[in-house]
């Protein structure tokens, strides 16, 4: 028998527990290099949907591969291009950014994580967060919700892009990329192209830097 608790109730215990994990792990990993990525990994994709399976008895729903699918991943193709403006002016934080100077077994490793890293991202905000609520309260509470979660999910790429950005500029990249994504899932429900869209702009960033500096 499932556990006897209302949805909004087993909603509240899966992200609880996510937050704690990615606490514990941060302590646990954080000062290695692949700390934070394996911390958001495992809190925030791993742990809810195991727990999306056991404790909501609910499909993962990624979606299929359809128009939804490639619409997710380009979804993400402007925030590459904003991105990538910024690198002639700022080579050393984006070498530093993508390893580039660690060696090649370290960029390959660097490579797989950073693209875990923001899956979970995607994952958690929109499978997890915005579908559950939306199914509650519905489409654009689900929204709105999920959009905090993705700007309190964002605090420590605010604590870096500044220095590239300025202010204004990474408080505006964040706040639209978050509008965008979510507005992308309300309409298609497919997280498995955010999940891949928000890697290949890693991806993107981590090749034009090889290529720009």
């Amino acid at each position: 028998m499932g556990v006897r608790l209302p949805r909004l109730g087993r909603l509240l215990v899966v992200l609880a527990v996510s937050v704690v994990a990615y606490v514990l792990l941060e302590a646990a990993l954080g000062g290695r290099w692949y700390g934070h990525a394996a911390a958001v990994f495992f809190a925030f994709l791993v742990v809810p949907a195991t727990l999306l399976l056991l404790l909501m008895r609910s499909a993962l729903g990624l979606g299929r591969p359809d128009l939804g699918l490639a619409i997710g991943v380009l979804a993400y193709a402007p925030f590459a291009a904003w991105t990538i403006a910024y690198i002639p002016s700022n080579a050393d934080a984006f070498r530093s950014y993508a390893y580039l100077d660690a060696g090649a077994v370290t960029l390959v490793a660097r490579i797989a994580w950073v693209a875990l890293n923001v899956a979970a991202v995607d994952f958690f905000c929109r499978r997890v967060v915005q579908r559950e609520c939306a199914s509650m309260w519905g489409a654009w509470a689900g929204f709105a919700v999920a959009y905090a979660a993705w700007m309190v999910g964002h605090v420590d790429e605010l604590g870096w892009l500044p220095g590239i950005m300025g202010w204004p500029a990474a408080l505006a990249y964040v706040a639209v990329a978050g509008a965008v994504t979510g507005l992308v899932y309300m309409r298609w429900a497919n997280v498995a192209g955010l999940m891949l869209g928000h890697a290949a702009l890693n991806w993107a960033i981590i090749a034009a830097t090889a290529a720009l500096t």
